[in-house]
């Protein structure tokens, strides 16, 4: 849009003289100032967006190095529930003895959630 103001105005100089060359220096020094203060905004604009991309990098960053951390500790928790199913599932297979302690084992995971929750709801009553 700048061009064909510019050449409107320039035409316009040529075709009335001086006078016209005076208003054209003047429009032209008003469109030069439009300009300006249009770069400077779009440069603030640029430079609040880049600090934002590097904000939501350095958060992707640290939420990554998290992310990473749990799957570790998820991972070592895995296998230690394989390792208690499978000692679980070893006891099961055996023969009369185990069959003895399965029910006992049995009988207090059942004591033992009744215990826990009494004790939860207890808890959260007060």
């Amino acid at each position: 849009p700048d061009i064909c103001i510019r050449g409107f105005i320039t035409c316009m100089a040529r075709m009335n003289g001086g006078k016209a060359r005076k208003s054209g220096l003047h429009a032209e020094e008003m469109l030069d100032q439009e300009n300006d203060r249009l770069t400077d905004n779009l440069a603030m604009k640029v430079s609040s967006l880049k600090s934002l991309a590097s904000d939501i990098e350095r958060e992707t960053r640290s939420q990554n190095v998290y992310l990473g951390d749990m799957d570790e500790s998820f991972g070592g928790a895995g296998s230690l529930l394989s390792g208690t199913v499978n000692r679980v599932k070893g006891m099961m297979m055996g023969g009369s003895a185990n069959r003895k302690l399965t029910c006992y084992f049995a009988i207090a995971l059942v004591v033992l959630f009744f215990l826990f929750y009494y004790l939860f709801t207890r808890v959260t009553r007060e």
